[in-house]
């Protein structure tokens, strides 16, 4: 009988493990300019580190989340200011989350295909981690994990909920 590992039912033997059959190929980016760039405007940085669909991405929600921000903030002295003012703390958070995304992210990006480790990276968890800051637990469905996904909406819905019918004065007493 052989007595190959691999064919060896018995738990006495010992186990191969599996070798990755190519060494990562670094494509050398510079850090700091894909940082500069985002920097610049958001979304630039990832296309320079030939991430180009993430890049559009981000550019596509800043530049008109950046737009409505600045016409908001013009109305704010106005009549109509206190109607806006909800809206526009809502755009600010949006606005001020992805450009810090997108300038970090651009950086760290940069870092990992220098070293040749970003082909091994599925799906960003920087990516995920902006998207629960802004919404409700959509950072799990990027990952793949809709079930961790539909808790984590439907457990911040129905806590958030009485939080948000209580008046203000009853919180701090």
């Amino acid at each position: 009988m052989d007595n190959s590992p691999f064919l060896s039912l018995t738990l006495t033997d010992p186990v191969e493990t599996a070798e990755v059959m190519f060494d990562p190929q670094p494509m050398p980016r510079s850090s700091l300019v894909a940082f500069l760039l985002s920097l610049c405007l958001p979304g630039t940085g990832q296309i320079y580190c030939s991430k180009t669909s993430r890049g559009l991405w981000i550019s596509a929600v800043f530049v008109p989340a950046m737009a409505l921000t600045i016409y908001l903030t013009l109305r704010l002295g106005g009549p109509e200011g206190e109607e806006s003012a909800f809206f526009w703390g809502i755009l600010v958070r949006i606005t001020l989350f992805l450009y810090v995304f997108a300038f970090l992210d651009a950086f760290f990006t940069a870092r990992e295909m220098t070293a040749g480790t970003d082909a091994f990276i599925a799906e960003s968890p920087r990516v995920a981690a902006i998207l629960n800051l802004l919404t409700r637990g959509f950072g799990y469905f990027y990952l793949g994990q809709r079930r961790l996904g539909f808790v984590v909406f439907f457990g911040l819905m129905f806590f958030q909920a009485p939080i948000a019918k209580t008046p203000m004065g009853a919180l701090g007493h």
